[in-house]
């Protein structure tokens, strides 16, 4: 068996300490489960706390067990994870309950922060000011929104325009969708002047368009805006079906390598459904089933 290192843990370490806990809680190990054969429970409380130093042998035979490389483990900071988790937010939009997609975007800001990962934990926090208003909490709405802003100071407009994307949601929410055509129009005008026609925001904020036309009475807009929210979910690629955009990756095709692609399906079915949605609202559009298939996600 392993002999532990000596004291002195700095911050960093202490950091790495958190990192093995957490990791380890959320597989269901024991301290025990993850020290041996090599270690010992004891040693594991202690490099948990700070208390202790790991060698690279022993942050090698963490990570092993931990299913992560030993610089996930060490810097904190794994590609793979942010894509977990990007996936695990899209499944947000999918989630059955209310309280279901909560507790996901929850989930992902706590762990985006961990992360140092602000656009990702800017987006949870957009969820989490979806579900706001979903509840009829316009204040809690408002307030995710502005920590989302401040998390997106510095980042790239077609990110920001996210945001945009949740005021206008909250002012329609106030009874003001006047204004919230007006909020998502700025923001699309913006994006396409500046060359940032970003097909991911535009989608975004052509979803939220419709609803604000059929609100307002223009029918006319609002099939032109789902028509278009549409034709950005098919470019470069034959026109999606509900059944084949709307499941959720597998472990399979995860463990493949396509955690990216199965991210951006996923986003795509849950923001084209309600495309759909605003699209088969129009008179003279009535694809068979087309809503049902699509509950489906």
């Amino acid at each position: 068996m392993s002999r532990p290192e000596p004291d002195g843990a700095d911050t960093a370490t202490s950091g790495l300490g958190a990192r093995v806990q957490r990791l380890r809680t959320q597989r269901g190990l024991t301290q025990r489960a993850l020290a041996e054969p090599r270690y010992t429970a004891a040693y594991v409380s202690a490099v948990e706390s700070g208390r202790r130093v790991p060698s690279g042998d022993a942050v090698a035979h963490f990570a092993e067990r931990l299913g992560v490389t030993p610089s996930d483990l060490t810097t904190g900071r794994s590609p793979a994870e942010v894509v977990r988790l990007g996936l695990r937010l899209a499944e947000a939009d999918l989630a059955g309950s209310v309280d279901e997609t909560a507790a996901i975007c929850r989930e992902v800001a706590g762990a985006a922060a961990d992360l140092a990962e602000p656009v990702l934990e800017a987006r949870a926090r957009l969820g989490l000011a979806g579900v706001a208003l979903r509840r009829d909490e316009p204040g809690t709405a408002s307030a995710q929104l502005d920590r989302a802003e401040a998390l997106l100071v510095g980042a790239a407009p077609h990110v920001r325009a996210e945001v945009a994307a949740g005021r206008a949601g909250l002012a329609y929410h106030d009874g003001d969708p006047r204004y919230a055509r007006y909020l998502l129009t700025e923001a699309r005008d913006a994006l396409m002047r500046d060359g940032y026609p970003d097909p991911s925001a535009l989608l975004i904020l052509h979803a939220e368009l419709v609803r604000c036309h059929v609100a307002l009475g223009d029918e006319g807009a609002a099939a032109g805006a789902a028509a278009y929210g549409l034709t950005l979910v098919t470019a470069g690629g034959p026109a999606p079906t509900p059944t084949s955009t709307g499941n959720p990756p597998s472990g399979t095709t995860w463990q493949a390598g396509t955690g990216y692609a199965a991210g951006a399906t996923v986003t795509y079915a849950g923001v084209s459904y309600r495309c759909l949605q605003g699209h088969t609202a129009q008179p003279g559009w009535e694809p068979p089933n087309v809503p049902a298939l699509w509950q489906r996600v």
